[in-house]
């Protein structure tokens, strides 16, 4: 359900410049955090990640919900609220 909403979120509105996403996973639950692994995680604008947190967050059905991301880059990770 996850990666099939991250699938239609790639779709509809493709990464910036050479980031590049590979998968997610739920991590935790409260509030609901989710892994995103990805390469060249300095191509990453606010922007866009703050796309993808509202995209999940309606295709989820969790309108309201504050949701976590957490984008990760081998050992480096970063995290983006909304």
């Amino acid at each position: 359900m996850v990666r099939e909403a991250l699938r239609r979120a790639l779709r509809h509105h493709p990464p910036p410049g050479t980031l590049r996403i590979s998968g997610i996973e739920q991590v935790g639950t409260h509030p609901p955090t989710f892994l995103l692994r990805c390469r060249r995680l300095e191509a990453l604008r606010p922007s866009y990640g703050r796309f993808l947190i509202r995209f999940l967050r309606v295709a989820l059905g969790s309108t309201g919900t504050p949701l976590r991301l957490i984008l990760q880059e081998g050992e480096r990770r970063r995290e983006v609220l909304a």
